[in-house]
Formats: C-alpha cells, structure tokens, sequence
C-alpha cells in the first residue's frame, strides 16, 4: 500500500515520538514511591494506578473501557468540561493512595510525571523519520492529549519545527472525540481525508481519527507485547476487535517515508 493524497502527517506524541510508555510510568511509580518513603510494591501500585486512569480522566467511568473501547459518548458526545493532564495524573495518585490506604502527596507524584515526561527523547526511529520527512514537500505536526508545558518542553529539546502543534490543553478536547481532529483539520486548511494521523493508542489515536474520517497508521512500539495480551487476556483481544482497521500498521516509522517514496 502506499500513503496518498496527504498534505498533513500529524503525529500522538507520547509513545509515538518520544518514549515514554509502561515502563518510563513504572519507573516514575518507583521514584514516587522511594522519594516518599513508602514501602509498597512498585508494580501492584503501577497497576492501580492504571486501573484508576478511566474514572480520573474527562469522561469518568463513561469513557474508554475494555468492553466498550470507543463509546460514542467519547467519539461524538458533549464534550466535558476540560481537565490537564497533570490533574488526571493527581486524581489517579489520589485514587490509588486511598484504594491502599496509603499516605502519600498526589500533587508532588503528579509533579514528578510532569517533569520526567518533559524530558523524554525521540524514538530513533522517530528522529530518522523526521529527518526524512523534512525533505518532503508535506507539512508534519503534533496532536497530543498533553499539556502545553511538558509537550513544548519535550519539543524544544528537538532540532525539529512543526506546521502545526496542538495539544488537548491549547484546544480543551481530548483524543478520541471528533472535534479535537476536525478543529485541527480546519486550523490546517485541510479535509479529513488529506491528513495522516500516527498514533500508537489503538483508542485515542486510531480509533478517534478514523472516526473523524482521517488516514490513519497505528505504530505498535510493543508488537511482542501485544501479542502476549491478545493471547493472555481475551478482553485485549475484545478490545482490538471492537476498533476500525487502521489504513496502515508499522512497526517502525520509518516506513513513513517508504510509503510515500513508493507513492
């Protein structure tokens, strides 16, 4: 297949340009947790931590689940009242301090993330790409659920400049709902149809752009990883078969630029 008809490649951020995943939030659960000085397992706190993501985040306990992956109240719905992202990070270090009835600061944890995940790197893969990409006759940019702060802290560190940066703070909507893309579509002067947009979250990135009527390209950093889930947890499973195809899958961005050579 070949990448036509696009003006636009937008990219997630997190996870897709920078790497900072599981095991960068595992790494910040250790430091929170060793700087406070509570002894509590590391990986049993991660995983509520994550289990509370949903009820902390914009839409609550209406939003993403694994039966119900892309609900339309998250797609197409009213959109909530915004919320940044260091909030949801405090109320998920709330929740989970209280589910273990642990004594703890969700505002200094909240603060670590922030300041880690601004200092996050690219990807090589993603670096080489861009590189690439610069030589193209195509506009690129960023749409993140990120706040303005740690997103252009992460981004200033880069030898990059974008066309176009949003983030679900500058905008107050967040991936997956429709309008975070169709705003940006026109900010960008662009149809739907002539952007690209890279995502590694199966939700909030393919799912949401797919539903905005944008091309789509899922980049799965953990190939491996997600196999194991498909296999080990039939709700995973559920999850995948419950969201639209992407038009593209990668392991690697850079075939990105292949794409478009072949085009």
């Amino acid at each position: 297949m070949e990448i036509q008809n696009v003006e636009l490649i937008l990219f997630d951020a997190y996870g897709t340009l920078f790497e900072f995943e599981s095991d960068q939030f595992r790494g910040a659960i250790a430091q929170i947790l060793d700087d406070q000085k509570i002894n509590f397992s590391y990986e049993e706190f991660y995983k509520t931590w994550v289990d509370k993501y949903s009820e902390s985040g914009v839409w609550g306990l209406s939003g993403p689940k694994q039966e119900d992956p892309c609900p339309d109240i998250v797609l197409n719905g009213p959109i909530p009242r915004w919320h940044s992202q260091w909030e949801i990070w405090r109320r998920q270090f709330e929740k989970t301090f209280l589910h273990h009835q642990i004594t703890g600061d969700s505002e200094t944890a909240a603060n670590i993330v922030r300041e880690l995940i601004a200092q996050a790197e690219l990807y090589t893969d993603a670096k080489e790409a861009l590189s690439l990409l610069s030589t193209f006759k195509i506009n690129v940019g960023v749409l993140s659920n990120a706040d303005e702060d740690f997103l252009h802290t992460s981004l200033d560190k880069t030898e990059f400049s974008f066309d176009i940066v949003e983030s679900s703070e500058s905008l107050r909507i967040y991936k997956p709902h429709r309008d975070i893309f169709r705003t940006v579509c026109k900010m960008s002067g662009y149809e739907p149809n002539q952007i690209l947009y890279v995502g590694d979250s199966p939700i909030a990135d393919i799912g949401g752009a797919y539903n905005a009527g944008l091309q789509t390209l899922w980049i799965r950093r953990n190939p491996i990883k997600n196999a194991e889930k498909v296999e080990n947890d039939p709700r995973f499973a559920l999850m995948l078969d419950k969201l639209p195809n992407p038009d593209f899958v990668t392991d690697s961005l850079m075939s990105i630029p292949n794409l478009m050579n072949d085009n």
